[in-house]
């Protein structure tokens, strides 16, 4: 568990509505909280804001002393990173892009289309970089901004294009499918 603290945290729309407004609150680890309210008083736009899944307007949120404003700045700007990288340097080897390039819309994952994609998740893992394939051509990876740094991400988008560069991705023992992927 964790200790999560809500310091001054609002969420205002567009148009001025405010779902939780200058709301402060500590949850210590291993405390038991709910939310009750009626529909619309910002019980989900709460919870929300808790799992990252909306910015904060203002305010902070911390969990476990870490603010999760920075946590999400750093996940874009790995995301970013790779996103300009594989531009450069996969693009020409066949990958396209298929996450979104606003940073608004865009999560931390990063999903690209490649024609071998199941080839090059398998060879991916053989050479140390943790990816995902998804149906039907998709190479999927994920960016924890609490442990990665921009080096590692250079060094994945190196992995990538020595795979493919060395054909990697065809070689028959990555052809077998697995249940899990």
């Amino acid at each position: 568990m964790a200790e999560i603290v809500l310091d001054d945290v609002s969420k205002e729309y567009v148009g001025g509505t405010f779902a939780v407004s200058d709301l402060n609150l500590d949850i210590e680890d291993g405390e038991f909280v709910v939310f009750v309210g009626p529909s619309g008083c910002g019980k989900s736009t709460l919870l929300r804001l808790i799992a990252g899944l909306e910015d904060v307007t203002g305010g902070e949120i911390k969990i476990d002393g870490v603010d999760m404003a920075e946590v999400r700045t750093k996940s874009l700007s790995l995301t970013s990173f790779f996103l300009e990288l594989a531009d450069e340097a996969l693009t020409p080897l066949g990958f396209t892009a298929v996450t979104p390039r606003d940073p608004a819309e865009r999560g931390s994952q990063v999903s690209l289309r490649h024609p071998a994609a199941y080839g090059v998740v398998q060879a991916l893992v053989a050479r140390g970089v943790v990816g995902d394939y998804r149906e039907p051509d998709l190479v999927r990876l994920g960016f924890a901004p609490l442990y990665l740094r921009h080096v590692d991400v250079a060094r994945a988008v190196e992995q990538m294009a020595a795979v493919v560069t060395a054909g990697e991705e065809r070689d028959d023992r990555y052809g077998v499918r697995a249940t899990v992927t």
